[in-house]
């Protein structure tokens, strides 16, 4: 518990973090990573995304093409919100315009509006519960 009230200490006192490969870890601390529990057959979110729980069999033509279209707004919606680039990674406000989450047709990898010209407008009408999204520009 320590470790975690250092580092969120650091965190407010604006410091920044890099993210490391298990080697780089190693080498900075000492220590061996410990072995975690494997969830998935797959390692690449890609590949856990179009996987998980999908089976083809008894789905028509249209069902499948619905289903692989779901699961590739999905993934771009993770990635935008897990880059880890945080000049890069999506704001909530972004998000929320994402296709995944306003059911709007999914065309390919989304580019969300600039952070200035989102502001509080779709997260703040979300939790008022008005409209979000592509609809708040309407």
């Amino acid at each position: 518990a320590s470790a975690t009230a250092a580092a969120v200490a650091a965190a407010a006192s604006g410091a920044t973090f890099q993210l490391l490969t298990i080697d780089e870890y190693e080498a900075r601390s000492g220590k061996k990573v410990a072995v975690g529990k494997r969830y998935f057959k797959h390692t690449r979110l890609a590949d856990i995304v179009s996987s998980a729980g999908y089976s083809a069999a008894g789905l028509s033509e249209e069902a499948q093409a619905r289903e692989r279209g779901e699961r590739a707004a999905l993934l771009d919606f993770l990635l935008g919100l897990l880059d880890t680039d945080a000049a890069t990674r999506w704001t909530p406000d972004q998000a929320l315009r994402h296709p995944f989450v306003t059911g709007e047709p999914f065309k390919g990898p989304f580019t969300p509006p600039p952070r200035e010209e989102v502001g509080g407008g779709a997260a703040a009408a979300a939790r008022a519960g008005g409209k979000g999204g592509h609809e708040a520009d309407a």
